[in-house]
């Protein structure tokens, strides 16, 4: 008998040859020990061998549930968060965000103003200094 594959006796049908083979497979994820496994497995009928079948992918099934569960709890997601169900009839808009509001308003409709920097009316490079007419479409200033 080799460690992968067990005794197959003359009297075995190939489908309980296969679950024995299946069975042994789930046993490396269970970390049975193999050599009392293989020696059970000689020795159980088919629904014996059905029944250890079902009962580790059952256990193989949990384990991986319960690993998914740890992982997620690790991981620390954020809480999954809604708003449904919130109790909207006490909320009121601040007076303060109304002002706020209103000179948003003004600001956006007042008319565009000069610069106050370093460039203001008087600075060098202000192209109408010089030029008393104005700058005319086409026309060069020289300083």
């Amino acid at each position: 008998m080799t460690e992968t594959t067990m005794a197959r006796p003359a009297r075995r049908r190939a489908t309980t040859q296969a679950t024995a083979d299946r069975i042994l497979e789930m046993n490396r994820q269970l970390s049975l020990t193999r050599s009392v496994l293989a020696a059970t497995l000689e020795t159980a009928t088919a629904s014996q061998l059905e029944f250890m079948q079902r009962w580790f992918e059952a256990e193989l099934a949990s384990r991986e549930q319960s690993r998914r569960l740890r992982l997620r709890k690790q991981a620390a997601f954020p809480a999954d968060k809604t708003l449904d169900g919130y109790d909207w009839s006490n909320l009121a808009m601040p007076a303060h965000s109304v002002y706020v509001e209103a000179q948003f308003e003004r600001i956006d409709t007042a008319p565009d103003t000069p610069g106050t920097g370093d460039e203001g009316p008087d600075s060098p490079a202000d192209p109408d200094r010089n030029d008393p007419a104005g700058a005319q479409p086409g026309s060069t200033t020289t300083n």
